[in-house]
């Protein structure tokens, strides 16, 4: 058995898995950029994410995913 921890808030995910169903929506993860992260975490990386991208002027999804990136690391370290 595998024991999957979240990369942003070190705590173990029990039980999960990456398939989703509305049944298992607390149980599954996200592994983006080879961090994998829980779904508590993934709403705050969107949450922090859409409030850079609402002072910008420029919403293209490039400067989206580079955005996601560079919060997904600094969280992670």
């Amino acid at each position: 058995m595998t024991n999957i921890i979240c990369d942003m808030c070190k705590k173990s995910i029990p039980d999960a898995s990456r398939r989703y169903s509305w049944e298992t929506r607390d149980d599954r993860y996200s592994t983006i950029y080879d961090k994998d992260i829980c779904p508590s975490c993934l709403d705050k990386l969107d949450n922090s994410v859409n409030k850079k991208m609402q002072s910008s002027t420029i919403y293209g999804y490039k400067d989206y995913r580079s955005n996601a990136k560079s919060i997904l690391m600094k969280s992670c370290k």
